[in-house]
């Protein structure tokens, strides 16, 4: 805190000035908080040094079925600032859903400002929090697409700053819902029993095309035949649901005089599923529907309500559902806290991890409607997000995408978050090969954060910086392409990567001598004439300075005789060194 009593008059006068001057040009209505005293030492970082990721190959955890599809995620280790920086060069606008459980600034040791814990005695403890938020959520909003959200964990102790930092970020006008979390084991404080917690939720620009589980009042059921109509025959296909559970066979007559339909043959039912396609006579009410139903469309009536495939009730008789088109997800929702942590670590971590419940979701209610989203938590912790996002994988088919993001401290990346990744990915194969679920290879990378230090600064990069850097950014560009897999190397000339089922190779040439160059396409085409999986060749091709691409046309002539691949030409390090200049003028502006 400044000591005005060792100032002078003059002095005192010019402090008053700048003050003065501050609020009039920066502020009108918002948050106000101080500057930093002291600069955070992982933002200054990023002034003299490069950011990378290190990918840890044999750290790599791999899910493998019978599914020809495979799903990337990743695991980062290291200060999330440093990560933010490499993520808006490899998925800027490329992420649908961030959830993040930030520290709560409680002064109880959850928040390290510049390696030091910040108390409740430290007068600029609010405002050290806010600078830390500010940077993290400026940087990670450039990753969000336009129709990409937010959501942030929260609870009294900044909830009400965060609301207003929030706002100034991603505009007032994007806020969505203050989401009340009622936790019914809350703290107990002045006896008086603090039983929530908050969920801040943003759009960036746009809304996504959100998912609701309908309520039961907003289901309408009804029945199939309508007595007076013409009898029809109508096959009604194995795998339809019943009501009930245990093995069934029907046959003849069903239905009584209200709902009679006659079964030709026989209908089986087990584990409340139709084992054989049956054929069913009746005087349907609406077979046209029931036809269309099984053929696999979605059929809507003219209030927009959506028909269900029919179900079996307890007495055999077919049924129909159709749901109201008016959902509503409540902005008061119970998540209780939960053990799911401890069982699988075997050991007790954290007082109130985050349930997987909340995140599961949160992320159905995202992206059910777009299940190859990519979702990014860069406050992991335990790895909850991870887990919640291979699970609902698992359960219904998705290809989401999984980032999440750690430090280290105490060994939380390396002894929590990476063995609780293993064990679920280890249970999801086992359920897998038990045919519980149909799960897709998924491989999750674990990389770490790294610098590559400069003499001068972004704006001074020697030509042996930029080489040394671009020898260090294969896995940044391993990750935007998303291809893991070293099919070639020639050391210090160029490596040769490709993806789990050979559509994709990805080709980084490293140095100014062209010599080898020709040498490399002659492997690829090789390759192609092996693999005729190949749809894409990438090339990222080293350049002091802006890379002149059209000089590099007659790369994609060279392949030119390939219709079905498509060739692409990229710049590297220039490309990644602008978003860096960028970042560092905005954050520090």
């Amino acid at each position: 805190m400044v000591d005005y009593s060792t100032k002078t008059k003059d002095e005192l006068i010019e402090l008053l000035k700048l003050r003065d001057k501050t609020i009039k040009e920066n502020k009108k209505y918002g948050l106000v908080w101080d500057d930093e005293k002291i600069p955070e030492k992982v933002v200054e970082d990023c002034k003299n040094n490069l950011p990378v990721l290190e990918l840890l190959n044999d750290k790599t955890l791999s899910l493998n079925t019978n599914n020809k599809d495979t799903i990337n995620h990743l695991l980062i280790e290291g200060d999330n600032y440093h990560t933010l920086n490499c993520l808006n060069y490899t998925h800027k606008n490329r992420i649908d859903l961030i959830y993040i459980d930030p520290p709560y600034n409680t002064g109880n040791k959850d928040f390290i400002y510049n390696d030091t814990f910040v108390n409740k005695e430290d007068s600029y403890r609010h405002s050290k929090w806010l600078n830390f938020m500010y940077k993290r959520l400026k940087t990670a909003k450039n990753l969000l697409k336009d129709e990409g959200v937010i959501f942030i964990s929260i609870d009294d102790n900044e909830q009400a700053n965060l609301k207003l930092l929030c706002d100034k970020v991603f505009g007032e006008e994007n806020f969505v819902c203050n989401f009340v979390r009622n936790i019914p084991d809350g703290n107990n404080i002045n006896k008086i029993s603090v039983t929530h917690e908050y969920l801040l939720m943003y759009k960036k620009y746009k809304m996504p095309n959100l998912y609701v589980e309908f309520e039961e009042n907003s289901i309408i059921d009804d029945r199939i035949t309508k007595n007076g109509n013409n009898k029809s025959q109508i096959k009604f296909p194995c795998g339809l649901k019943s009501t009930f559970m245990d093995k069934r066979i029907y046959n003849g007559n069903i239905g009584g005089k209200a709902e009679p339909i006659t079964i030709i043959g026989d209908m089986i039912f087990e584990n409340g599923i139709l084992k054989n396609d049956v054929i069913l006579e009746a005087e349907w009410a609406m077979p046209n529907i029931l036809k269309s139903l099984f053929d696999g469309k979605r059929i809507f009536d003219k209030k927009g309500q959506e028909y269900e495939l029919p179900y079996f009730t307890n007495t055999g008789v077919p049924h129909i559902r159709k749901i109201r088109k008016s959902g509503i997800f409540r902005s008061v929702q119970i998540w209780n806290n939960s053990n799911e942590l401890e069982k699988i670590i075997g050991k007790k971590i954290f007082n109130n991890p985050k349930p997987i419940s909340m995140i599961k979701t949160i992320t159905n209610l995202v992206t059910k409607h777009n299940p190859s989203a990519t979702i990014l938590d860069f406050f992991c912790g335990s790895g909850t997000t991870a887990q919640a996002v291979l699970e609902l994988n698992a359960e219904d088919g998705g290809n989401r995408k999984c980032i999440v993001c750690t430090n280290n401290e105490n060994g939380i990346c390396e002894n929590v978050a990476y063995p609780r990744i293993k064990k679920v990915m280890e249970k999801l194969e086992i359920n897998n090969k038990e045919e519980i679920l149909n799960n897709k290879n998924n491989n999750f990378y674990y990389l770490k954060t790294a610098l590559i230090p400069i003499e001068l600064d972004l704006n001074n990069i020697t030509d042996k910086e930029k080489i040394d850097f671009t020898l260090k950014a294969d896995s940044l560009i391993q990750i935007k392409e998303d291809v893991f897999n070293d099919l070639y190397i020639k050391k210090y000339l160029y490596r040769i990567f490709t993806n789990d089922n050979y559509s994709k190779i990805l080709s980084i040439y490293y140095s100014i001598n062209l010599n080898e160059f020709d040498n490399m396409l002659s492997f690829l085409k090789e390759q192609i004439l092996k693999n005729k999986n190949i749809k894409e060749l990438i090339f990222y091709i080293f350049s002091i300075n802006t890379l002149d691409k059209e000089s590099y046309d007659y790369v994609v002539n060279y392949f030119k005789d390939y219709k079905k691949i498509k060739v692409r030409i990229e710049d590297i390090p220039e490309p990644v060194l602008e978003v860096y200049k960028l970042l560092n003028v905005v954050i520090n502006k």
